[in-house]
């Protein structure tokens, strides 16, 4: 029995102690985080370039149409927008 409690104590102990490093570890980490936190904000606010090939026109209309998928629908009566069209929906 005695072997037991020695054995417990010594556990004890360095329990105690793995969880000071675990401390430590989490208190050195604070810093970090908040940084890496700092920079994403910054990097966010970096707006995206447009590609060297892509023109500079005037207005949209000047935009080249690179590529296009299916028929355009046309539209006949009221263009709705989309908190519209999901009311319009949900009643059908």
């Amino acid at each position: 029995m005695g072997g037991q409690g020695r054995r417990g104590g010594c556990a004890g102990v360095l329990g105690n102690g793995v969880r000071g490093i675990g401390e430590k570890v989490a208190l050195l980490d604070e810093p970090t985080l908040a940084r890496e936190e700092q920079q994403n904000d910054l990097l966010l606010q970096i707006p995206n370039l447009p590609h060297v090939a892509a023109p500079i026109g005037k207005d949209p209309s000047e935009n080249p149409v690179v590529r296009s998928w299916g028929e355009k629908p046309q539209i006949n009566g009221t263009v709705l927008d989309h908190v519209a069209l999901g009311t319009r929906l949900n009643d059908g």
